[in-house]
């Protein structure tokens, strides 16, 4: 079997990718994506380093991204860069001849799909949340099947097409084995509070993080994962350069990195007592596994407002902290760390409640199966 994957979220789709090089090796793997995550600012994407790093052919795709907040002219122009995303998608088609395209939604996975159904090659796509986005809800009308993490997003999808998976998991997170990071290169005296902003990080959590080290550093063994650069504005060398005003004993207690690959990342929930984070579907899912207590960040501006449902899923199950954005200070993320400290184990039992199915790569490659073997 051919495989052309793309899509918006990249956690699952490497998790396919991981599970069908493992299991399937005879298949062939194409991942089409984005060169940068943000243009005006030529921040590169992440996909492409990551499909490169598992040995596997990467196609850059240029698509526009469907929305409503669009500058007047864009919007304008979006029908005739959409038309030629559908044509370089078609000529990607005609040349690779894949056996099937998997899709995990995105403005990128939408041209594509619409070549996929051009070509009548089958489609698989998956959503990772609670709230489906716009290019999902479309790519979802023109495929075989619909693949679901959770219940609440059968609503948004045509109901014979859905199938409940559950999410993508690196399988790197489900072995309890892992090696420490070459990065971190001491042994921890405090407990472990992972920080997490999303790929592309989080400018408001960076600063709050910054300003609250001296308190933090004291309690915490604080290893923040900052996201890639802003503009001008280089987070990692910021950060480390803050640590400076630290004393000496407490600049131990402080790693900052961009970005950790999944075998570091594995390492990291192992070894985390508490964590502060965005939002996102992946990243509360693998939180929630790994049973780590944290107190979330929602994005504000997400589509459907899904971050903030993604993370009152374990509010209202009293497994988790929130702060709205417009509210984070220094001194309230310092509160709630407390809360958590203080009642870890509570936190951790509601946590160990909330069951987290592991096989749905394999459910998923199973539906693929049986799309490309039905369109045969």
């Amino acid at each position: 079997m051919k495989i052309l994957i793309s899509g918006g979220h990249l956690t699952p789709a490497l998790a396919l990718v991981d599970y069908v090089k493992k299991n399937h090796p005879h298949d062939e793997l194409i991942f089409v994506g984005r060169i940068f995550s943000q243009t005006k600012l030529r921040q590169l994407a992440q996909e492409k380093k990551e499909v490169a790093q598992r040995g596997i052919k990467f196609i850059p795709l240029k698509a526009v991204r469907i929305s409503k907040t669009r500058p007047f002219f864009a919007q304008l122009t979006a029908p005739i860069v959409f038309l030629k995303s559908v044509i370089m998608a078609w000529l990607i088609f005609i040349n690779e001849k894949p056996t099937i395209f998997v899709s995990f939604g995105g403005y990128v996975a939408l041209p594509l799909a619409v070549a996929a159904f051009l070509t009548k090659t089958p489609i698989i796509t998956h959503e990772q949340t609670h709230a489906a986005g716009i290019a999902n809800q479309i790519i979802a009308k023109l495929a075989q099947k619909v693949a679901i993490s959770h219940s609440s997003s059968a609503k948004y999808f045509p109901s014979k097409k859905i199938v409940l998976t559950g999410n993508l998991i690196r399988p790197e997170l489900i072995t309890k084995t892992t090696k420490r990071p070459e990065w971190i290169h001491q042994p921890f005296s405090k407990p472990v509070l992972l920080v997490m902003g999303g790929n592309q990080g989080s400018w408001i959590i960076n600063q709050t993080v910054m300003q609250a080290l001296p308190i933090l550093t004291k309690d915490w063994t604080v290893i923040h994962l900052c996201g890639q650069s802003h503009s001008q504005i280089d987070y990692e060398q910021k950060l480390k350069l803050a640590t400076k005003n630290l004393p000496a004993t407490q600049q131990k207690n402080y790693y900052v990195r961009e970005w950790a690959s999944s075998q570091d990342m594995a390492w990291i929930y192992n070894n985390s007592q508490a964590a502060v984070s965005r939002a996102g579907a992946n990243t509360v899912m693998e939180l929630t596994l790994k049973s780590i207590p944290t107190v979330f960040i929602p994005l504000p501006f997400s589509r459907h407002n899904e971050q903030q449902i993604n993370a009152q899923f374990l509010v209202k199950q009293k497994a988790a902290e929130l702060i709205s954005q417009k509210q984070l200070t220094p001194n309230l993320l310092v509160q709630k760390l407390e809360l958590v400290k203080s009642q870890k184990l509570k936190f951790t039992h509601r946590l160990n409640q909330i069951q987290i199915p592991t096989n749905a790569a394999e459910l998923f490659y199973q539906l693929m199966v049986e799309a490309s073997s039905h369109e045969a």
